[in-house]
């Protein structure tokens, strides 16, 4: 086995890759992913035929400020989370809780 101990690759590519148009490319590649995904989003929402999932969809995207939230998505402390686990199964063992079957019928 060889060791290489000339000029760093990395320092090598520095000077001759133009990565400064790369992450442009990406940025507009990322962009047009994004509108691709945007236009087959609504050609599938114009075949939607329930009256109850587009109202669903409506109010999802009116409550969007909900999920953009940064306090949405704070982690809990260990105890708090301990805390939850306990909930749940005293929940589970005094039979408050839904089966999959009973929430799939929800939403049929």
């Amino acid at each position: 086995m060889e060791v290489y101990y000339g000029p760093s690759p990395q320092k090598y590519l520095k000077k001759i890759f133009p990565w400064k148009i790369i992450r442009k490319f990406e940025k507009i590649f990322n962009a047009m992913d994004l509108q691709t995904r945007k236009i087959e989003f609504v050609q599938e929402f114009l075949k939607i035929q329930s009256e109850e999932l587009i109202s669903q969809l409506e109010n999802l995207l009116k409550n969007k400020d909900i999920a953009d939230d940064s306090d949405f998505f704070n982690p809990m402390s260990i105890e708090e989370f301990n805390s939850r686990i306990d909930q749940s199964e005293d929940d589970f063992k005094n039979g408050r809780y839904k089966t999959t079957s009973q929430l799939l019928e929800k939403y049929k």
